[in-house]
């Protein structure tokens, strides 16, 4: 049965999987749990990283697509936001707390032939509470709109091992430093310095995802040192970098 045409008012389906997809969306919320591996999710307005044991949020009809780093082991709740109307309405990833986690796993069980039943639909509650109390996490970066602010970022992807400044990406954008400085803040609600941060934190935990030591990530990443490259991850996610990389 298609997940649009079942009766459910929650579908849980586990997955694991190294496909990448293509742009698509959903009629229903979805809230994406990485058990295992690491997933790159990019939507026309920002791009996040799903590191395991956190969750993505996708509202419905939002435009996505995901790029695997390998197989992701994933549990996937489909939510119908007819029944469920008090949903996050923007895209996140957030922390996923032990109770979640097994909320999670339980309606990977829910009969999805069928309405649930009752006790069913207070777990399901219970859930949606747990999403929406639930803390975000630093792994998204906003894609402005604008096309100059747009080339900016398309440079500093490419480019992730070098410290380039806002002058001379402007330079190559054809406009002025004060212009993008401007645009950034706007668009992004960042300015540039911590867009720029922001990626080469996504980026890190695409590297060491892939089993990249610590020090190559740096390297990567244009740090000038493994140091510099731990303090910039442990101050933006309480965490060392060691800890994404798999065992």
């Amino acid at each position: 049965m298609d997940l649009e045409d079942s009766p459910a008012q929650l579908l849980g389906i586990a997955v694991d999987s190294e496909e990448n997809s293509s742009m698509h969306q959903h009629q229903r919320a979805q809230l994406l749990y990485a058990i295992d591996g690491t997933m790159l999710i990019t939507t026309n307005s920002q791009v996040s990283i799903l590191p395991p044991t956190k969750a993505a949020w996708i509202p419905p009809q939002t435009p996505h697509q995901g790029k695997t780093h390998g197989i992701l082991k994933s549990r996937n709740l489909y939510f119908n936001t007819t029944y469920f109307n008090n949903l996050p309405q923007v895209p996140q990833v957030i922390n996923v707390t032990p109770l979640l986690r097994e909320l999670i796993k339980r309606a990977c069980e829910f009969p999805i032939t069928q309405t649930l039943n009752s006790v069913d639909l207070r777990l399901a509650s219970v859930i949606v509470d747990e999403i929406i109390r639930a803390e975000k996490t630093p792994y998204i970066i906003p894609l402005p709109q604008d096309k100059r602010a747009k080339k900016a970022t398309e440079i500093l992807m490419q480019h992730t091992d070098q410290s380039l400044s806002i002058q001379t990406i402007a330079k190559n954008v054809g406009t002025s430093s004060r212009t993008l400085t401007r645009l950034f803040k706007k668009e992004t609600g960042m300015n540039f310095s911590q867009w720029h941060q922001q990626l080469k934190l996504i980026r890190s935990i695409e590297f060491l995802s892939t089993t990249r030591s610590v020090t190559q990530t740096a390297q990567l990443l244009g740090f000038s040192s493994d140091s510099a490259f731990i303090t910039m991850f442990k101050r933006l996610t309480g965490e060392t970098p060691s800890q994404y990389i798999p065992h």
